[in-house]
């Protein structure tokens, strides 16, 4: 259960990544898809999703965003930030950071479902509506993820039957596979060290 701390410091979180978003899109204009790129690779998302007392209670977005840029070498310039309104950026922020908070997913996986130009998109029809009908776009969005061997498959162009007979692995199996019913991450290595090198993937692309 969580204490009176954990829910202000959840608060302070989705506060801070709204702002973060305003803050880079709207004042350092940085597009917001570059932004949410640059906010994965440099660590401070997991930061951010960790809720790490010390790193949300201890910096404005304005550090954030700038320690952002400084990770990734990225010239910028420091620009007095005051939010008068809600901008749209200012919501995909914060309605992102509620659905990482309520799902536990990383912001990682969430960067892999959905693009920030998306959230912007979902702006004008969900900005007003109760934040549980953005949370029930983004389960769908989860739930109808391609499994990772289908996705790579299909980059390659390759059919299942065609995967079946270069790999040696039954046509049925691929199926179970690629439709969850069989748990690919339980697969022999030596599985999906095939998968891998007919698929020129890593393994973790499979999943």
């Amino acid at each position: 259960m969580k204490t009176l701390a954990d829910n202000y410091s959840d608060e302070k979180t989705i506060d801070l990544v709204a702002e973060c978003f305003d803050y880079a899109v709207n004042f350092c204009k940085t597009d917001g898809d570059d932004f949410w790129n640059y906010l994965v690779i440099s660590g401070i998302a997991k930061q951010l999703e960790d809720g790490n007392p010390k790193f949300v209670l201890g910096h404005s977005a304005v550090e954030i965003v700038n320690m952002v840029f400084d990770k990734l070498n990225i010239p910028s310039d420091n620009t007095d930030y005051v939010a008068f309104e809600r901008s749209p950026e200012y919501w995909a922020g914060w309605a992102l950071a509620q659905y990482q908070i309520k799902s536990e997913q990383s912001y990682k996986k969430l960067h892999s479902l959905v693009g920030f130009s998306e959230l912007i998109g979902m702006y004008q029809t969900l900005h007003e509506a109760p934040i549980e009908k953005f949370f029930d776009k983004m389960n769908k969005r989860t739930a109808n993820q391609q499994i990772g061997l289908k996705r790579q498959r299909e980059r390659m162009g390759l059919s299942q039957s065609s995967l079946s007979r270069i790999s040696g692995i039954s046509l049925k199996t691929i199926q179970a596979y690629e439709q969850g019913q069989k748990d690919l991450k339980r697969a022999k290595l030596e599985t999906l060290n095939l998968f891998a090198d007919i698929l020129a993937c890593e393994i973790e692309d499979l999943f």
